[in-house]
């Protein structure tokens, strides 16, 4: 069994199973993690692809949703207030058809140099037909600095993120910013995590003290966390699961549709590069 990413303890409980992973609570810092992940080169060709196998096959490359740019409007509002940036350089990485970029690219009325990093090939031909620019980048030997770097629902796929995050602190300028939006669904019991988790597709779910404490270990002041109801207007889910409640064999969802509506479990952070004192810089 693989021990603990953020904490090091070999020491878990078991706490679910899903599509042939094994999902399992850290005894220590009570990080949520895949006991028994993919090959890094089989997580790496389903990024790719957009199919993750397990006992089902799990399609996870989804649509172009336009009516989620409200949502990213108003999270920018909350996130930076006047502070938002009108020029420099912000890269959203696993920037998917590209919603984000595209308020990015409003906000700052063009101002703003936006890049995007996609795997996927469908999501990537996509964006790059609307006039994005989006490529896919190898993070481990990119050497480009940016003022912003953002991961939206990117952090729970991650097969290693604090030598993620740390990488990313490498390629972002001195004082520029990580924004990173992921899950506040750690300290959730079995019971009342909401369903499914998309195992092997996610493969990690923190808690906002674990993530503030890794993003700080790695030489990144926190300025601004906030919540959401995991479901907000543009969500497509939301429909998807008022469908799947009329059957009867997913009534028992309907906790779970109540807990994502009204917890505010989607969280986004926002931290700053400082400099570290008595630690090199591998950059």
């Amino acid at each position: 069994m693989s021990p603990c990413y953020h904490c090091k303890s070999a020491r878990s409980a078991f706490y679910a199973r899903e599509n042939g992973y094994d999902l399992v609570k850290c005894s220590v810092c009570g990080l949520l993690y895949v006991s028994n992940p993919p090959k890094i080169d089989e997580i790496e060709q389903a990024h790719i692809q957009g199919v993750h196998r397990g006992d089902d096959t799990l399609n996870v490359t989804g649509a172009y949703r336009p009516l989620a740019k409200s949502t990213y409007r108003e999270v920018l509002r909350d996130l930076f207030g006047a502070s938002f940036p009108d020029k420099g350089s912000w890269l959203d990485i696993g920037c998917g058809y590209g919603e984000f970029i595209e308020v990015l690219n409003e906000l700052s009325q063009g101002s703003l140099n936006t890049f995007g990093s996609e795997p996927n090939i469908y999501k990537r031909k996509s964006a790059r037909q609307r006039g994005l620019n989006v490529e896919f980048l190898d993070l481990d030997n990119h050497r480009k600095k940016y003022h912003v770097i953002s991961l939206l629902n990117v952090y729970s796929h991650l097969p290693d993120p604090p030598q993620f995050i740390r990488n990313l602190r490498g390629n972002l300028v001195e004082g520029g910013e990580l924004v990173i939006q992921t899950g506040d669904t750690a300290g959730l019991s079995a019971r009342d995590h909401y369903r499914p988790f998309y195992l092997p597709d996610h493969l990690s779910f923190v808690s906002e003290e674990i993530l503030a404490e890794m993003l700080e270990e790695n030489g990144l002041e926190i300025i601004a966390v906030k919540k959401y109801p995991y479901l907000k207007p543009g969500d497509y889910s939301v429909i998807k699961e008022a469908i799947k409640l009329i059957l009867p064999r997913y009534s028992s969802r309907l906790r779970y549709l109540i807990l994502k509506k009204y917890s505010n479990t989607d969280m986004y952070i926002r931290a700053r590069k400082v400099r570290r004192v008595n630690l090199s810089e591998q950059e």
